[in-house]
Order: structure tokens, then sequence, then C-alpha cells
């Protein structure tokens, strides 16, 4: 009997799990009422040794007034340590922008807000890069491949996901997630 108790206890567990997940995936996908669907890429570029610069570009085609990219970086067998960030580019205006890693899940949230009352303008319908972050390889004196560097998307609490929100927060835009990665002499490389 107790067995019994003990099954359902755990089934009834694994389907209260399941289901979060699952809605997750539903938002996860990308969607956008205004046309053609958005584009978060990022480009890894592997610098030198074990440096890695990470470049967070962006294609929307409507206004955007906040994004966010939360992003599990880590290696086949090693770990990434988070250096710096870099603003430069199309949202280096805004009044907020943000990185916050999470060294010990080997995650990064990155996040944007044009405007808190100063008049700033959203970001404009267009493509390119909203911030380059750093990156170092643990990996002691071994070389490293770019192929085994894991960039993808994740979930960080309380409910932060790849995705950008319209002026005056009327809609949310949940992009199509691409990974572009390019060895130290500037070219693409292609996995297996």
């Amino acid at each position: 009997m107790k067995r019994y108790l003990y099954l359902t206890c755990a089934l009834l567990a694994v389907a209260a799990f399941s289901v979060p997940l699952l809605a997750e995936d539903k938002v996860n996908q990308p969607k956008d009422s205004f046309g053609r669907i958005d584009v978060a890429e990022v480009v890894v570029q592997q610098l030198k040794g074990s440096q890695f610069s990470l470049t967070l570009n962006w294609a929307n085609d409507q206004e955007l007034a906040a994004l966010t990219y939360p992003l599990l970086v880590t290696g086949k067998n090693f770990r990434m340590h988070y250096d710096s960030i870099s603003w430069v580019g199309r949202a280096e205006y805004f009044s907020v922008k943000s990185s916050r890693p999470i060294d010990s899940m080997q995650q990064v949230l990155v996040g944007f807000i044009n405007d808190l009352g100063e008049g700033k303008p959203p970001l404009a319908d267009s493509s390119g890069t909203v911030a380059t972050l750093f990156f170092t390889a643990e990996v002691g004196k071994k070389k490293v491949d770019i192929c085994d560097i894991i960039v993808d998307t994740v979930f960080i609490l309380p409910s932060n996901v790849l995705f950008a929100v319209t002026p005056g927060g009327k809609a949310n835009v949940h992009p199509e997630y691409r990974l572009v990665r390019i060895s130290t002499d500037g070219k693409p490389v292609k996995c297996k």
C-alpha cells in the first residue's frame, strides 16, 4: 500500500513540474503581431586563446521600449567566466542598461529600458548590435574549440525570458533566437 502511495505522489509531482515547463515552451515560441518575427542573435567570436566576445544583436520592425536577454553561457566540461560588457550599440542611450551575471549557474541577464521619464525615444525599427559581453573560458592551458562554447536562452527567475516590450507596454514581442560562431580569423564556424 505504501508503495502505491509513493508512486502516486511521485507521478503527481512529475505532473506538477511538467505543466509549467510546457507552458514556458509556448511562451518562448517566436511571436510578433507587427509583421516580421524579430530576431535576437548572439554572435560568439573567439578573440584570442580563451577570451570570447558575445555580440547581442536585435532585428526589429517596430519600436521597442525594453529588451531582455537571459542567457546560459557555459562550455562543454568547463566553465565560462563573465568579464565585462560594452554598451556600444543601438541602445546605448537607453536610461537603464543592466547586466547581472550569475556565475554559479553560468547565466547572465542583460536588460534595457529606454526611458524613465527623460523623454528618450524607443529603439527604432532596424537591426544591429545592442551590447557586447566578454567571457573567459576557464580551461587552464588547454586550447578552446569555439564549438565547445554553449550559448542559449534560459528562464531566469522571477520571470525573465528572451523578449521585448513595445512603448507603453502595449505588446510583448518574442523573437526568434539565433546563434552564430566566428573564429579568430573572422570566418563563420559550422559546428556538428
